[in-house]
């Protein structure tokens, strides 16, 4: 109850409500509304193609100057990080395979492919050059990492003072760009979109370690279910079926745990109720027929009294099997 009066009284980084998104028109969901606080590492789950990657783009910049996804509807988002008040570069997005490094130096002056051609202490360099405390202080961050990692993680490998930012291989360019990130203090939300793709098993570790002792806020996208276990404290499931987001407060391990007794429940009722209602259709056949034989009936030497008691019983058989397939039907679908 204490952690939760907590939560409660923390301000919402984002907070979604009667949220509604779409790509063309295609409704991803609708009628949302999330909580998302300081320090929180949501795991984004869903299908492939449910929409997870347009919702961390939508969180990053709510009005899309491409028009590849809609906000719709009367919802909003707000919070101290909300799109009205959110602080420069409070936000941000690392896009799976296609990593902004002018956007990250904060290099306005450089296009993206000089800073390419560039080695990472040179791009650093550059970005420092007008004495910038914050790009100072990126420089900084990126040689106490490196030397942290040269040997440990052997990050030397990737020859980080003599090979390009173009010709990094990915996993090599994309820690790289993650240790920054993780090591700006105006970044108060991280929204990662498959963080883990491309790195080795030395570097994945450092990064849960790195996440979890950054104190952000992370919303993320992997298909790597131990890299969530770690790191992951809620989970905002999206069900394209039902156009829903199933927000849940439980560890992500936790959570699939959760939801597949549900499923397994949900399983076993199913069965149970096929049988049901094949017992119920064969009873229902059974007296259809028997319905049908006794409106056939016809007496011998023209019994009258019997024909009419045989033909009494069969509307009595069909009135019982039609309650009987009435009873079947209106069963909700489990």
């Amino acid at each position: 109850v204490a952690v939760r009066t907590l939560l409660l009284a923390m301000p919402a980084l984002l907070e979604l409500v009667n949220f509604s998104l779409s790509t063309g028109s295609a409704i991803l969901f609708e009628g949302v509304d999330a909580v998302l606080t300081e320090g929180q590492r949501v795991a984004l789950v869903g299908p492939n193609g449910s929409g997870k990657s347009t919702l961390l783009r939508a969180l990053a910049a709510p009005a899309d100057d491409e028009g590849s996804y809609f906000v719709v509807g009367a919802g909003s988002v707000g919070g101290t990080l909300g799109p009205d008040n959110r602080p420069q570069d409070s936000v941000f997005f690392v896009e799976q395979d296609a990593l902004q490094w002018a956007r990250l130096l904060r290099a306005a002056e450089c296009e993206e492919h000089e800073l390419l051609e560039l080695t990472l202490p040179e791009a650093l360099e550059l970005a420092s050059a007008g004495a910038s405390a914050a790009a100072l202080e990126d420089a900084e961050a990126w040689r106490s990492t490196l030397v942290a990692a040269y040997d440990a993680l052997e990050w030397r490998t990737a020859a980080y003072d003599e090979t390009p930012l173009g010709e990094l291989s990915p996993g090599c360019a994309v820690r790289a760009y993650l240790s920054i990130v993780l090591q700006r203090r105006d970044v108060k939300l991280l929204l990662l979109d498959e963080p883990t793709n491309h790195l080795d098993l030395p570097t994945v570790l450092w990064l849960q370690h790195a996440l979890l002792a950054s104190g952000k806020a992370v919303v993320m996208v992997s298909h790597d279910r131990p890299f969530l276990d770690a790191v992951a404290d809620h989970v905002w499931d999206i069900d394209p079926m039902l156009h829903t987001l199933t927000v849940s407060g439980a560890s992500y391990a936790a959570y699939c745990h959760a939801k597949e007794i549900a499923r397994e429940k949900q399983r076993a009722a199913y069965e149970a109720q096929q049988k049901r209602h094949k017992r119920l259709s064969s009873v229902a056949e059974n007296l259809r027929a028997a319905s049908a034989s006794g409106a056939r009936h016809v007496a011998k030497d023209h019994d009258t009294l019997q024909r009419d008691f045989k033909r009494d019983r069969a509307g009595r058989s069909g009135r019982k099997a039609k309650a009987i397939e009435t009873r079947r039907d209106s069963e909700a679908t489990v």
